[in-house]
């Protein structure tokens, strides 16, 4: 393993705990303003759609911002790792996520960027 790959695979391991930390962060300063049904972890997938109102605080907003740019990096270090190491059909996938996420993620700075 040559240095960048090691690089690549240390950068991606330490933004996948960064957004692991900034989604639970987030999701325990929203989760007594989420609708009742939404407050069990395994229906986490709706913090989307209410971190955004404004009845949210600012600080979870940043928080959960700072998860999806995080977790979008990752997944394209995580996809420069394995091309690196001759897999081009994972790091295929791992750009298509990376991609997936820098449009939602900037879809929702461009739409919310006055609430953060």
């Amino acid at each position: 393993m040559h240095l960048l790959e090691f690089i690549m695979l240390v950068a991606a391991t330490m933004l996948l705990v960064l957004g692991a930390y900034s989604f639970m962060s987030a999701f325990g300063m929203i989760r007594v303003k989420l609708p009742a049904i939404f407050t069990d972890f395994s229906k986490s997938y709706a913090v989307d759609a209410y971190i955004w109102d404004e009845l949210i605080p600012a600080a979870a907003r940043r928080r959960y911002f700072i998860y999806t740019v995080s977790i979008t990096l990752a997944a394209g270090f995580m996809g420069g790792f394995i091309f690196s190491q001759g897999n081009s059909i994972a790091a295929l996938f791992f750009g298509g996520v990376a991609v997936l996420g820098a449009t939602h993620t900037l879809r929702r700075w461009f739409q919310y960027r006055n609430r953060l």
